[in-house]
């Protein structure tokens, strides 16, 4: 379908991904029903998101990198701003910021 840029097959496909009684399989077909027209123009048409699917691929990867260096312990450990007992964030995760 995609390189032939022809949707036509998309619905009988979408069945026999249905039939297949998959629970993976049978929550793409309700979710690509949901937005069938949205799919069937992204097949159809010749334009894509591709130039910008590589930079918001390494924000999300940025992003969860520094989501796991704030482990449990680290969010357990107290810390406000004008108490001068509380522990200061490390560099790379004050004001969002990635070092």
């Amino acid at each position: 379908m995609l390189d032939t840029r022809d949707a036509a097959p998309l619905p009988d496909w979408l069945e026999r991904l249905a039939a297949s009684r998959l629970p993976t399989l049978v929550g793409l077909v309700e979710a690509t029903r949901e937005d069938q027209r949205a799919v069937v123009e992204g097949i159809i048409t010749p334009f894509n998101s591709g130039v910008n699917e590589s930079p918001i691929t390494d924000l999300k990867l940025q992003k969860r990198i520094t989501a796991g260096r704030a482990g449990a312990p680290l969010l357990r450990t107290p810390r406000h701003p004008h108490d001068p007992t509380s522990v200061p964030l490390p560099v790379t995760l004050r004001h969002g910021s990635v070092r």
